[in-house]
């Protein structure tokens, strides 16, 4: 496997913030506004990283290193947001809520501060894999009110009953994949365990002494009890984003490939794509996200550019923004109508990250 970390560094101010269950989820900005300060109408594009994932990620950066500088020296200059999803990329665990496939408190939260910092600005998503689902679950849930201009699905799962199901079939997924899924989530709960030493909803000790945990073992027991499901499958079909398609009102562009083995032919939800007239999905091959032109340099940045530029090339009817306000006697701000929703920033203010300097032993996944 090649060595990605010296490909594409990017340089991030870090913004940390705590939400209204207490919990906390991080956000790095590149270019920095100390390097970059905001400007009027400046386009922000919001990066959402898959399971266990993080702005450090090599899909990541290749997507800013191609769209975030100035037109001058080849961008579109726009300004990268990627939120790093809870206990992911050093972003502690503050609370016993995680995140998963269907969580959209957080990006609602970084939507409600991108709003109040940069007003003016047209905001777009990328989502990767999981977060991909995740993005298009928020622009079903919103509607008509999504705040985002455009958004991009890379290597969205769609449909997780079905790949729950695809997962354990075959020798490679169930013997490769479905463990390799298993341990990275597992993972995610040792590297914060003492967030959850006093959790009385699963066993953290049974948990952490398994030789080997399958995904569906950490939903059925982690995501569905933190998350207030039934089980796994209630999970995984509550969370699936193939539903919300025909709510979609901002144009998408969904890239999958046919031969992934996360999300296979028969889990891409042609007929919804088809009923749709914001949503469009194209197909390739490459499994899941290896789609190389080279040894290291990656295809799909092209597509991802082409479709941003062309909304930046016209003008686009301003979307609906979320509304705010302070709460009483706190620096909390929430969103109008929505107590659930909204970030308080918290210290450190602002970290300089940069990304593609060490090895990632984190994964993309699902």
């Amino acid at each position: 496997m090649d060595d990605f970390s010296p490909v594409d560094p990017i340089t991030y101010d870090r913004k940390f913030f705590r939400s209204p269950d207490t919990g906390l989820f991080t956000v790095d900005i590149s270019p920095p506004f100390s390097e970059r300060p905001p400007t009027v109408g400046e386009p922000v594009l919001i990066v959402l990283h898959g399971l266990t994932g993080g702005s450090h990620e090599s899909y990541v950066r290749a997507a800013l290193a191609e769209v975030t500088p100035d037109r001058k020296n080849g961008g579109l200059g726009m300004r990268g947001v990627a939120m790093n999803f809870r206990g992911c990329a050093g972003s502690p665990v503050l609370s016993k809520k995680l995140y998963h496939a269907g969580s959209t408190e957080d990006l609602r939260a970084l939507v409600l501060w991108l709003s109040n910092v940069m007003p003016t600005s047209p905001l777009f998503g990328l989502g990767f894999s999981m977060g991909a689902n995740v993005l298009v679950k928020y622009c079903g849930e919103e509607g008509d009110a999504c705040p985002l201009t455009a958004a991009i699905s890379i290597a969205n799962i769609w449909d997780y009953f079905k790949a729950g199901r695809h997962i354990e079939t075959g020798l490679i997924n169930r013997y490769v994949y479905d463990f390799v899924l298993g341990d990275a989530l597992r993972n995610l709960v040792r590297a914060n365990s003492q967030a959850f030493q006093t959790e009385t909803r699963f066993s953290v000790a049974d948990l952490l002494r398994r030789r080997l945990v399958r995904t569906r073992y950490y939903c059925d027991v982690v995501n569905s009890q933190l998350g207030g499901f039934r089980d796994a499958d209630d999970y995984y079909i509550q969370a699936s984003c193939a539903q919300y398609i025909g709510r979609v009102r901002t144009p998408t562009l969904a890239l999958n490939a046919r031969d992934d083995p996360m999300a296979y032919e028969l889990n891409l939800p042609y007929a919804e794509v088809q009923g749709s007239p914001w949503v469009v999905m194209a197909t390739t091959g490459g499994g899941h996200m290896g789609w190389f032109e080279t040894k290291v340099k990656r295809w799909y940045v092209k597509p991802i550019r082409e479709f941003l530029d062309a909304f930046l090339q016209i003008d686009m009817k301003p979307r609906p923004k979320p509304q705010s306000l302070t709460a009483t006697g706190t620096s909390t701000v929430l969103q109008v109508g929505r107590e659930d929703v909204g970030y308080t920033e918290v210290t450190p203010e602002s970290i300089p990250v940069v990304s593609g300097t060490g090895t990632s032993k984190l994964r993309s996944g699902w």
